[in-house]
């Protein structure tokens, strides 16, 4: 189930996990939940820390690409996280 932002972008229910390493600032202090309400309220907290979340995502992603291409395993890295990314987080 998804629900959609005030500017119509796409977010998934409360009650579902975050896809995500523990490690996330904002995962670790907020809950879907609340990000949700933010997003129902239009606070433009909920947005913020979306957009922190997906910094954090790409930030680390670009961690990791850097530590395969060093070590030279960057096209197994690469298929890995194509299939991992482009699953549907079950509704």
């Amino acid at each position: 189930m998804t629900f959609e932002c005030p500017h119509g972008h796409q977010v998934f229910a409360p009650w579902q996990k975050l896809r995500t390493r523990r490690d996330c600032p904002v995962c670790k202090r907020y809950s879907r939940g609340y990000i949700r309400h933010l997003f129902k309220a239009r606070e433009m907290l909920g947005m913020r820390l979306c957009v922190l979340h997906n910094l954090y995502f790409y930030n680390t992603l670009m961690e990791k690409i850097r530590e395969a291409l060093a070590e030279g395993r960057y096209e197994s890295f690469y298929r890995e996280m194509r299939e991992r990314l482009s699953k549907r987080v079950d509704d």
